[in-house]
């Protein structure tokens, strides 16, 4: 059926042709508009209202005061070099060394016209342990600490590590609110995290300073050629002449380092020996007095693989530059440019890696997964009784 047409106001209209259609008398042409325009205009009412509903109150500016009280109230500080510092200062001490023991010595040390070196140390042992750089208190026949409240002590040397730059030296007179400072692993320290340096520049202090971590696994030569160093953290806090021994902080007061070397002709490149290796060299010297390392006869150093990883996603192990002729190492096969992954176990990232392992084994044996022409073995070699290089 055909639908009436709407455009005119007969009961019936007829059909119309296509080409010419009926035009709609003049006074109701535009007839929908005078409908739809209202109808238009009461929506839109209806949408601005409802969106009015919907918009936040104005705030006042007491009410925006309430909004930042509450948030400072309930969202706690992110820790500081502030906050770092007072944790940690109950555990630091000045080191001063002394070449003469006698009684001129003890007269120098009180108006400070003694041969003395400065240094800092950090408590890691609440009976009085600290551990320092041997730098500082090496070939010393009178050593003296002084705790944070002013307690002034004599000390004793109690065991000495020359490879990683450490010694542990025992205090006689203690604090009684002395407190052993908090040691931090490093495995997940990264290039950009904050560090606090706390020592006594100059024997000015406790000083404190602040930065960044630059680098991880630096090596550090002596201007003497006397001293390398490795599997070092390097660092942008400011540092100078007697903070050596001291602790390097994260920013929640904990012991990511301890400060060893600097670079006098640069501005901002210290170095510190990570708390991880500190931690153990210390642990064995406090129980042995000295760390006899057992000797396989190489030389070695550690790189990044940048051919790929070998073993299980490890990026990084340790090279052999060279092997002595009839060292235990040689006599098991170990050849120069043989990458080392593991040993008993452990995976290998640093040359420090592999003298933990060998220092601390308990068996005669040290099992190692080598790398070698894009293949990987075990070499097992039977380190010998003798101190020297690895």
């Amino acid at each position: 059926m055909k639908r009436r047409a709407l455009y005119s106001a007969s009961r019936v209209a007829a059909p119309l042709p296509a080409a010419e259609p009926a035009a709609a008398p003049k006074g109701r042409r535009f007839a929908w508009r005078r409908l739809a325009v209202p109808s238009l205009v009461a929506a839109l009412l209806v949408l601005v209202g409802a969106l009015w509903t919907l918009q936040p109150p104005r705030l006042g500016e007491k009410d925006v005061e309430a909004v930042v009280k509450h948030a400072l109230d309930t969202t706690p500080p992110p820790p500081s070099a502030t906050q770092a510092y007072e944790k940690i200062i109950p555990s630091v001490v000045a080191v001063r060394a002394m070449a003469d023991d006698g009684e001129e010595g003890t007269k120098g040390m009180e108006t400070g016209k003694a041969d003395w070196q400065r240094g800092t140390g950090v408590v890691i042992v609440d009976s009085g342990l600290i551990l320092t750089n041997l730098h500082v208190v090496q070939g010393a026949r009178r050593i003296h600490v002084t705790f944070f409240d002013g307690t002034d002590s004599e000390a004793t040397l109690v065991g000495e590590r020359p490879e990683h730059d450490l010694a542990v030296l025992q205090a006689k007179s203690l604090p009684d609110d002395m407190m052993p400072a908090v040691m931090r692993s490093t495995a997940g320290l990264k290039p950009g995290d904050e560090v606090v340096a706390v020592g006594f520049p100059f024997g000015i202090g406790p000083s404190v300073s602040a930065g960044v971590i630059s680098g991880l696994k630096r090596d550090y030569v002596s201007p003497e050629g006397k001293r390398l160093l490795t599997n070092l953290i390097q660092f942008d806090a400011a540092v100078n002449p007697g903070n050596s021994g001291g602790p390097l902080l994260d920013t929640e007061g904990r012991v990511v380092g301890v400060t060893t070397a600097m670079l006098a002709y640069a501005r901002g490149i210290g170095f510190a020996v990570p708390a991880s290796t500190a931690s153990w060299v210390a642990a064995v010297l406090i129980q042995k007095g000295e760390v006899r390392r057992p000797y396989i006869g190489i030389t070695a150093r550690s790189e990044e693989l940048t051919g790929g990883a070998l073993r299980d996603g490890q990026t990084r192990a340790v090279r052999v530059m060279g092997v002595e002729p009839g060292a235990p190492a040689a006599a098991s096969g170990l050849r120069a440019e043989d990458l080392l992954l593991t040993a008993n176990g452990r995976a290998l990232l640093t040359v420090d890696d592999l003298q933990r392992v060998m220092v601390l084994a308990a068996a005669p044996e040290l099992t190692l997964e080598i790398g070698r022409a894009g293949g990987v073995s075990t070499v097992v070699v039977s380190p010998a009784a003798r101190r020297q290089a690895a």
